[in-house]
């Protein structure tokens, strides 16, 4: 026999598989995941609502100009002895009581409702104010009675002719007062609180002391 026909036949041996990058693998796979509970969230509709219930709930109502808070004794002196407050930019005054504090910024003052018989307000804006209707609460009473009537008469601030609201709330001898007056291009609006009238002899006096200074 040939001698090369005895030798063994080599079977070749076939190359090792090649190993799969599994960390690719799982990192495509969290991605995936990652998109797609993204993309449940903000097309989920209750979380629509909880993202627009934030932004309604941003401040719309314009800022105060001056909180007046009376002592609870309402004992305010002689008119010969208050202070006077002038807002040069707005172009008013007025005098009040020595007792009192006054401050510009709402955000500066704690109210509940007990406060409302120890407040007065001026606010100022460029457009009408919404004026109170009979059956509603008013903005400035959603914490304390809702508004059972509405008397409405005329009065004279710093001689301009301005209409006054009184609304009878659903508590007994409960009135809020929000007066509505405009002087050039501006609107101004003076709220208080008035119970069992002990407020009424401040509210005199503090119109006959408001002016305008342009």
């Amino acid at each position: 026999m040939n001698g090369d026909s005895d030798k063994p036949i080599a079977i070749p041996t076939p190359p090792p598989p090649k190993k799969k990058n599994n960390f690719v693998v799982i990192m495509i796979l969290l991605a995936f995941i990652g998109g797609f509970l993204m993309l449940t969230f903000f097309l989920n509709p209750q979380n629509s609502v909880d993202r627009k219930t934030v932004v309604d709930k941003a401040p719309s109502e314009k800022t105060p100009l001056f909180v007046s808070r009376p002592l609870p004794s309402f004992d305010f002196g002689p008119v010969e002895r208050w202070k006077t407050y002038i807002n040069s930019t707005y172009g008013f005054s007025f005098r009040y009581p020595e007792s009192t504090s006054v401050s510009e910024s709402m955000d500066e003052i704690a109210l509940t409702s007990d406060d409302f018989s120890q407040l007065m307000r001026v606010r100022v804006q460029n457009d009408p104010f919404t004026e109170p209707k009979k059956g509603t609460k008013h903005k400035n009473f959603t914490t304390f009675y809702p508004v059972t009537d509405v008397e409405k008469t005329e009065v004279i601030i710093a001689n301009e002719k301005a209409t006054n609201y009184i609304l009878k709330c659903s508590a007994e001898n409960c009135y809020g007062n929000f007066v509505y007056l405009n002087h050039g291009n501006s609107y101004y609006e003076i709220n208080f609180y008035l119970a069992d009238g002990k407020l009424t002899a401040f509210r005199d006096q503090f119109f006959s002391n408001f002016q305008f200074n342009i």
